[in-house]
């Protein structure tokens, strides 16, 4: 090696002029080689892929999961409207027979046959719609409440 040359990890390299550069002994370069660091940007891509597919995933769960609710909510508001509309006289007395129109509508709405009770004057419906995501089956579920004015 000339003046002004040093080895850092097995390579020739120069050294600066100015003194605050600092420069690694070749001791503390023991083990460490160029070709153990092949390949790494690959894994870390991949990592960074994974997570945006997965972070994807999860947000396409979500939006079903909201869009599920709606439609359960969609279905137990017209269920609760339309039993309290058909039959506002059964109502006030606590006839049930109000709660079979809740149901057909429900069902006319594809979620599953309410929960319904009247109490009050007022029909209260429970209404659960599924939804499946990545071959699982979940359900929501909504209330709502209608009576005469």
């Amino acid at each position: 090696m000339g003046a002004g040359e040093s080895r850092i990890c097995g390579f020739r390299t120069r050294r600066p002029s100015h003194r605050f550069f600092a420069v690694q002994s070749s001791n503390s370069c023991r083990g460490v080689s160029v070709k153990s660091q092949e390949g790494s940007a690959t894994v870390a891509a991949m990592g960074t892929v994974a997570a945006l597919l997965l972070i994807g995933m999860l947000s396409i769960g979500a939006t079903g999961a909201l869009v599920a609710k709606t439609k359960a909510q969609n279905a137990a508001d017209l269920s609760a409207l339309a039993a309290a509309n058909a039959s506002p006289s059964a109502l006030m007395i606590g006839d049930p027979s109000a709660c079979e129109i809740a149901s057909l509508a429900a069902v006319h709405n594809d979620a599953e046959p309410p929960s319904c009770w009247v109490e009050f004057g007022d029909i209260w419906v429970k209404v659960r719609y599924p939804f499946s995501f990545l071959g699982m089956s979940f359900s929501v579920e909504a209330r709502a409440r209608a009576g005469p004015e």
